[in-house]
């Protein structure tokens, strides 16, 4: 490896395994960014002695390791890191009469279930329900989130019944778990010289984001940070130590 770098790869995490090691590895996307902080905290004495008041002592006290990683992809497995999480995938289906709320002329609703296919409207007619008739009584506004706007409520009972499918979606509930706990390896390029190197970071801990876009005019970026946690596992093999490790090239 060269004496200057720049560096580009991948990152890649996996659940940590008992035995310290990662398991199944996945991408985590474009990442324009991956950046280890370090501090620590000490206890200091000045002497009282020499008229300086130098230094006399400094004790450690912590050693703390944290991470900022930056990702351009945007989906189910990077949200719900950004949000400590939980992905929930939920198969396509159907509904039968689903109660929409009061309605009055103009009003638009969302269904409970995203990706509509098909939908029926009745209303709550006793004896035999009326139907309502598409793009007269009630337009589908929106597909994809499942809103329904109502045209006509004249001459209906209430409420207004839905009958539809939809289609398989992947949600992410937020904030549903206390941390998420990664196995981070980075597969790292130096564009300088072409070489390569490695860098393993044992236990990321995934703080939620602050802020999150959800409207943009370019493109966006979910940046996560977190911190690096001590494991004791690998801190008892002197070539690995406790948070993480860089693998360079061996120069001869």
């Amino acid at each position: 490896m060269s004496t200057y770098y720049s560096l580009q790869g991948r990152v890649m995490l996996a659940d940590r395994l008992l035995t310290g090691r990662p398991g199944a590895l996945a991408w985590a996307g474009d990442a324009p960014d991956l950046t280890l902080k370090f501090s620590q905290d000490k206890d200091e004495i000045s002497e009282n002695y020499t008229g300086n008041r130098g230094t006399a002592s400094s004790m450690r006290k912590a050693l703390k390791a944290t991470f900022e990683l930056s990702l351009r992809y945007f989906d189910a497995k990077t949200l719900a890191l950004a949000l400590a999480g939980t992905v929930i995938d939920v198969p396509a289906g159907t509904v039968t009469a689903e109660k929409l709320p009061p309605a009055l002329a103009g009003d638009t609703f969302m269904l409970d279930h995203r990706d509509l296919s098909t939908l029926a409207l009745t209303d709550s007619t006793d004896a035999q329900p009326k139907p309502l008739v598409l793009n007269q009584d009630y337009v589908i506004d929106s597909p994809e989130a499942s809103l329904v706007k109502i045209l006509k409520v004249d001459g209906f009972k209430q409420p207004f019944l839905g009958n539809y499918a939809y289609g398989a979606s992947t949600n992410v509930a937020a904030f549903t778990i206390p941390s998420i706990e990664k196995y981070g390896v980075f597969d790292g390029i130096n564009t300088i010289d072409n070489s390569r190197m490695r860098a393993q970071m044992y236990r990321m801990q995934f703080d939620p984001v602050s802020d999150i876009g959800l409207i943009q005019d370019s493109h966006g970026l979910l940046k996560l940070s977190g911190s690096l946690l001590l494991d004791v596992v690998n801190a008892s093999k002197a070539e690995y130590g406790g948070y993480w490790r860089a693998e360079l090239p061996k120069v001869a």
